[in-house]
């Protein structure tokens, strides 16, 4: 079945983003689904909205087409969240996006465990702190 697209297409939803991405790339569903993984059944599916998109799925479109969970989640006028708390390097939203897969839960246990590990190599000399002051910048 070949129905005909509205131009522009809309990007209210993760599906409509989604099929946007994939369209503007020129990729058909079977073609996306073999790169990334999935199949072609479940991104019909989610590109309809039909089902939700898994964390997996999510991860995976955002590092092929280069976009941010923002974008993919929450549409074009939410993109930049993370810039609006100051420019950050290559390796910090790598992280950053490793942490927003994480659950709330992940979080909770994670957060000591990286301020620990953070505070003992700069401690050990590992890594010079950012904040001249002394203060390592990380809350209790």
């Amino acid at each position: 079945m070949n129905k005909k697209l509205p131009n522009p297409l809309p990007e209210n939803t993760p599906g409509q983003r989604i099929l946007k991405l994939r369209l503007s790339a020129g990729l058909t569903q079977e073609q996306l689904a073999e790169r990334l993984g999935f199949t072609a059944n479940y991104f019909g599916q989610v590109e309809r909205d039909a089902i939700g998109l898994s964390n997996n799925m999510a991860h995976a479109i955002c590092r092929y087409f280069n976009v941010t969970f923002d974008y993919l989640y929450f549409g074009p006028h939410a993109c930049g969240t993370m810039e609006k708390l100051g420019s950050l390097s290559e390796n910090q939203a790598m992280l950053a996006d490793f942490i927003k897969s994480c659950s709330e839960e992940e979080c909770r246990m994670l957060e000591p465990i990286i301020k620990v590990f953070v505070r003992t190599l700069r401690d050990a000399g590992w890594f010079k702190n950012p904040n001249p002051s002394g203060n390592d910048n990380l809350p209790n």
